[in-house]
Order: C-alpha cells, then sequence, then structure tokens
C-alpha cells in the first residue's frame, strides 16, 4: 500500500513566516484525529537567524488556547548556525493526539530575519 495516496493534502500553516525571538504559533490549530501520523515539511529561509526552534503543544480540546508540552514531543531544533537554505521533511506519529499547534522561535534573529514556511499533510498509518 503507497502511504502517499493515502496522505491528506497538505494544509499550509505558515509561508516565509519571520522569525522572532519568542515562541509563537505557526499556523493554527491541526486537527490529528483519525490520523496515525503526520508530516512537517520545512522550507528555511536562513539568512542571519540562529538557535531555530519549533516546539509542539497537545492539546485535548478544540475550543482552547491550552496547549501542553509533552516528552513525546521534544523541541525539534532546525538549525544552531547559520547554514544554507533547506529543506527537510519530518515524521511523527499522532495517533491518540486530538489537536496540535505548532510554535517557532530563534533565539538570535539576524539583521535579516529568517523565514520558514510549514506545510503538514496526515496519514491515516502510523509513522516512525
Amino acid at each position: 500500500m503507497n502511504v502517499l495516496l493515502e496522505a491528506t493534502k497538505p494544509e499550509i500553516l505558515s509561508i516565509e513566516q519571520p522569525l522572532t525571538t519568542s515562541f509563537e504559533n505557526w499556523g493554527g490549530k491541526i486537527d490529528c484525529r483519525k490520523y496515525g501520523g503526520l508530516c512537517l515539511w520545512v522550507i528555511a529561509g536562513v539568512n542571519n537567524s540562529t538557535g531555530v526552534d519549533l516546539r509542539f503543544l497537545l492539546d485535548p480540546f478544540v475550543q482552547t488556547d491550552i496547549g501542553f508540552v509533552s516528552a513525546d514531543f521534544p523541541d525539534l531544533s532546525l538549525w544552531t548556525t547559520t547554514v544554507p537554505n533547506f529543506f527537510k521533511v519530518f515524521r511523527y506519529p499522532i495517533e491518540g493526539i486530538n489537536f496540535l499547534t505548532i510554535q517557532g522561535k530563534a533565539t538570535i534573529v539576524g539583521a535579516s530575519p529568517g523565514k520558514l514556511s510549514l506545510f503538514v499533510t496526515k496519514s491515516p498509518f502510523l509513522m516512525k
């Protein structure tokens, strides 16, 4: 069975959103119900920003701003020093998670802040 044929259409979370020095939401809540796996597609315009991290907040409810950091979803370090622009895909098991919010920040925002574009696709299959 081809997992790509079973994946959802890409959901856009952000298009070239500039980095800041505090965690900010990148898009809205991601509905993970009925899915087993999530692919996070990251397109980075690095510029001079360093120490760039993403954080995942799990939320059991849809209509709240409550989010919980979970050991199952540790912060994701995208880069620590200035690197070339890149495109990466990260896979996560999401079985049993209702909603997920992704936040991003940079430790240092350069004179020209880095920018991220984030997309997600979901699959009914558990990904590892």
